[in-house]
């Protein structure tokens, strides 16, 4: 256990000399499986996450297995349409770290295979199983994948979705809260709630957070333009006041 909590430790840090050494030294590491809390990770889709794309051509090099998941992850629609192709229930399951096929191309950055899964029934609004409990539209957001949160909203993903048991703030909130004005943009123009208000905690978990992890404002409901005049974001306040924030 120790051993595997380092080597994803070192995916973590980006340290290709580590994760190299791992790999030559124990290969079956190419498939390891790690807990985070209530998440289960393999190291390739876990590199993916983790924006180390040396580390995930090193796992692949190294023969990690690739299944319909972890294609996704690669942005490779080729095999994730042969998969799908073969059996197209997979695209109603989710991987070991509970992610939606819809949500790892999200990861991938892929806008092609983002914009072919959005066609499949289920997966555009899909929750995902797992602590996060997000929709592939606000992870899109949290990650700032702008184009792939614009094809997202073309395909007619919800943009005023809101999960109490959610770890992300809705769509509007979280873009405003990173600054993400072409995503602000976006969501208004798929007609997002400008009037909705939202807690920064509820139940005692953090829901919105800043670029750095920290939470943003106290503990009460708050409207996008609250955060925005909060934040300083003079753009995203004129684009809300001129849709009647």
């Amino acid at each position: 256990m120790e051993t595997t909590d380092a080597f994803f430790a070192a995916i973590k840090a980006g340290s290709v000399d580590k994760v190299t050494t791992f790999l030559r030294q124990e290969p079956w590491m190419a498939d390891a499986i790690h807990t985070t809390g209530a998440v289960d990770m393999n190291a390739l889709v876990y590199s993916v996450e983790e924006k180390q794309p040396e580390i995930t051509k090193l796992l692949v090099e190294a023969g990690a297995k690739i299944g319909v998941f972890e294609a996704a992850a690669l942005g490779d629609a080729r095999s994730v349409h042969r998969h799908l192709d073969q059996d197209r229930s997979l695209a109603e399951k989710r991987c070991r770290g509970g992610w939606s096929l819809l949500h790892l191309s999200v990861f991938s950055a892929s806008l092609a295979l983002c914009a072919d899964l959005t066609t499949y029934s289920g997966l555009l609004n899909a929750v995902s199983a797992n602590v996060y409990a997000t929709t592939p539209l606000q992870l899109a957001i949290a990650r700032s994948e702008v184009p792939c949160v614009s094809t997202l909203l073309a395909a007619g993903a919800d943009p005023n979705v809101m999960d109490p048991a959610s770890a992300l703030a809705p769509p509007l909130h979280l873009a405003t809260i990173l600054g993400l004005s072409d995503a602000v943009r976006d969501l208004l123009h798929h007609q997002a709630d400008v009037t909705m208000e939202y807690g920064v905690q509820m139940q005692g978990r953090i829901s919105m957070h800043g670029p750095d992890g920290s939470v943003v404002g106290p503990a009460q409901s708050r409207r996008a333009i609250d955060l925005a005049i909060q934040q300083g974001h003079v753009e995203i306040i004129r684009m809300l006041k001129d849709h009647r924030a």
